[in-house]
């Protein structure tokens, strides 16, 4: 230990310890440092519980981990409830903690400022003895995934400290890295076990050593490459912890020059990947170069060298390589090397139609073309509608398999994985969600594959992107139009808006505005006027009110014709006729629930028809929740497929919460029952866009509740119209 390190120690802890004991202090927490080369706020908490003489008033854990997310936010407030999220604890609990943080503050040049429904932040009074405090306990050096502790980056941490070590780590040094007890380690332990299997990687514990992972080099590479938690190229490798330094190391500009030299190599070649697998491969690429140069290298079996070899993958990992090697130098790498770079470029292809799977790998091609067929029939007699004709319905689908059978052959299927909320965005779409939860089901029932998230969310998009193409009927709209320098400029001021949409406007009509007094409602749909009125807004002037009015003055600029288009000729759309009669909507407030299982288990209950099927479906429904939630966004929304005369039918039963309430560990603001048939294109379509309307606006659910036919309506002619 340097003497800097020892006098900085003994000037913090001298406030603390007794003079007597404080070299004995000094010296645990020296050889502590030494000895795990750990940094001091680790050590700090490591040894505290140890410390000879403590007082009461010693800094505790939890105190420091809210001087940290202090004094690391220097420009902006945090309030009790962001301290709390951020530290996976109650508010309630961060405020009884302030006397102490304030105490701990003013001990060591700062103070604590509170500021009414603002939140608190740290005030420097002393620098040079805040510096002190600051570089003994690291609190402005913490690891981004100990700053930001919650629950994702807990497990992205703990992962990443099992996986990168080759000794083992005890639970004991986790727990005091993370600043948490031993029972509140449990639940992020355990997902990051969970999340190392899903590599195919083994945990194993050993007394007097810890834990560590037993598997392949290929997965540990792919694990380490998942949980670095750099997939946007602006971020740095997070190197704080000793273990997975020696893996991750490599400057920000070379990181950022391998990046680019990657990229110019895939981008003159036929293959794509979407944005956050190319930020994979520069990452993993780093640790690929760090592990060989260690002596670790990749084994490859037989078959797989064989498959990959014949495929333009081989050639293009060794062109990657080969330019890498030259530039930089610790990328002359052996075939087992290039040829795992190769499948992991294979595993990670988008999706582009342009491309050819039979060009790719024959076989692969083959396999995927057979199960898409057999998932088209699969789809045809779950919902009575045959998805194969519809565009592009066939060629995506076939490409999303190919995908999947790649990743099963070369076992880099079914892996946990942190992707991005826009990579994710259509798991929003209940009904999406929900045919992409029946079709992997289904797949699963033949083919022997794991499924993931983003696999779920592909699919989601798939059934989104048919669906969108879908058309509501039209019926062409007569209109009447005005101007107040006579009807040929009422003429003229319309041939714009008809040469736009001539498939929604049957006539238009010119005539003068005291004329309207002879139409008859019946006949006419809507009135454009061109009074010479600027205001858009407000009462429009006319002798009619029993019509919609809309105001077009020569076309002024474009927005014109998106106004008359968004509240006039939408209406050309029969998509009122798709909704569920008003018959078939039901709130009912007042509900309360406890538990998903417990929901699941009243919902059986009533719509079950007898005990079997009760028991069937609430089997069904704990099964699914388990592997893919039926939560989206703020809304949970389970589904019931229903036969015979009743399934034809669309009915809903919203349930609005008066408080928000966890499901899982999210908050919801609603339950959803849907019952019934999905057997016709029109009326998919618009049940799609009702349930994704319940996730895009949580503020109108109350509306909804109070009058569900008109919302749906509102949500509907809201989808048809124009930004």
């Amino acid at each position: 230990m340097t003497e800097r390190v020892r006098m900085l120690t003994i000037k913090l802890f001298s406030n603390y310890i007794p003079k007597p004991e404080m070299p004995l202090w000094a010296e645990k927490l020296g050889a502590a440092f030494l000895v795990s080369g750990l940094h001091f706020g680790q050590c700090f908490t490591t040894i505290k519980a140890r410390m000879i003489g403590k007082r009461s008033g010693f800094m505790s854990s939890r105190a420091l981990q809210i001087v940290t997310q202090l004094s690391n936010a220097p420009e902006q407030t945090m309030t009790s409830q962001e301290l709390a999220e951020r530290i996976g604890v109650s508010a309630h609990t961060i405020k009884n903690e302030m006397p102490q943080v304030a105490q701990i503050l003013n001990e060591n040049g700062a103070r604590l400022v509170s500021r009414r429904h603002k939140g608190y932040y740290v005030e420097v009074l002393d620098p040079e003895a805040y510096d002190t405090f600051s570089a003994v306990t690291s609190i402005r050096q913490m690891p981004g995934s100990m700053l930001n502790a919650d629950r994702e980056s807990r497990v992205r941490y703990l992962s990443r400290r099992i996986i990168s070590t080759e000794t083992g780590i005890k639970k004991e040094q986790l727990a005091d890295q993370l600043f948490l007890s031993a029972s509140a380690l449990r639940e992020p332990l355990s997902m990051a076990t969970r999340l190392c299997e899903s590599f195919g990687l083994r945990i194993v514990s050993r007394p007097g050593t810890g834990m560590r992972v037993e598997g392949e080099e290929y997965k540990r590479r792919l694990a380490l490459t998942e949980v670095s938690g750099v997939h946007f190229h602006k971020e740095t490798l997070d190197c704080s912890d000793p273990d997975s330094a020696s893996w991750l190391s490599c400057g920000y500009e070379e990181r950022q020059d391998i990046r680019h030299t990657f990229l110019k190599i895939l981008r003159e070649s036929p293959v794509s990947l979407r944005d956050s697998a190319t930020q994979r491969v520069a990452v993993y690429l780093i640790i690929a170069r760090n592990r060989v140069q260690n002596g670790h290298e990749i084994r490859l079996p037989d078959p797989w060298l064989e498959s990959i070899s014949g495929t333009m993958f081989y050639p293009l990992a060794q062109s990657i390589y080969h330019t890498l090697e030259e530039q930089y130098g610790g990328y002359a790498m052996p075939q087992d090397e290039v040829a795992f770079l190769g499948i992991l470029l294979f595993s990670m292809l988008d999706v582009n139609l342009k491309r050819d799977p039979f060009s790719l790998h024959p076989g692969f091609a083959g396999q995927a073309g057979c199960l898409r067929d057999r998932v088209l029939v699969y789809l045809k007699q779950e919902t009575g509608l045959d998805f194969a004709p519809l565009p592009m319905a066939r060629d995506l689908l076939q490409q999303i398999l190919f995908n999947l059978i790649a990743q099963h052959f070369y076992g880099t299927d079914g892996t946990m994985q942190y992707d991005y909320v826009y990579e994710l965005q259509f798991l929003d779409c209940p009904l999406c969600a929900e045919l992409s939860r029946r079709v992997i089901e289904f797949i699963q029932t033949v083919y022997p594959f794991r499924a993931n998230r983003f696999l779920l969310a592909m699919l989601s998009c798939y059934f989104f992107s048919l669906l969108h193409e879908i058309r509501y009927p039209i019926r062409p709209l007569r209109l009447c139009s005005t101007h107040f320098l006579g009807t040929e400029y009422a003429r003229i001021q319309t041939e714009g808006l008809k040469e736009r949409y001539p498939e929604l406007i049957e006539e238009i009509t010119p005539m003068n505005l005291y004329e309207l007094r002879r139409i008859d409602p019946a006949e006419c749909d809507g009135v454009l006027l061109g009074n010479g009125a600027e205001q858009e807004e407000g009462i429009k002037p006319g002798y009619r009110y029993d019509y919609p009015v809309e105001l077009l003055l020569l076309i002024r600029n474009e927005r014109d014709f998106d106004r008359v288009y968004n509240t006039l000729l939408v209406e050309a759309y029969q998509y009122r006729q798709q909704l569920p009669p008003p018959e078939n909507y039901r709130v009912i407030r007042n509900f309360q629930y406890y538990t998903p299982e417990q929901f699941f288990q009243y919902l059986a209950g009533v719509h079950g028809r007898d005990e079997a099927e009760r028991q069937a479906l609430l089997n069904r429904w704990i099964i699914r929740e388990k592997c893919w939630t039926y939560q989206c966004g703020e809304v949970v929304v389970v589904f019931q497929e229903e036969q015979g005369a009743e399934g034809e039918k669309i009915r809903l039963e919203f349930y609005p919460l008066e408080k928000r309430a966890l499901w899982g560990e999210r908050k919801i603001r609603a339950l959803l029952y849907v019952g019934g048939g999905l057997h016709d294109w029109q009326k998919m379509k618009a049940l799609n866009t009702l349930l994704y309307s319940f996730v895009r606006y949580p503020e109108e659910l109350e509306a909804f509740a109070e009058d569900p036919p008109r919302m749906a309506a509102e949500w509907l002619r809201r989808s048809l119209q124009t930004m």
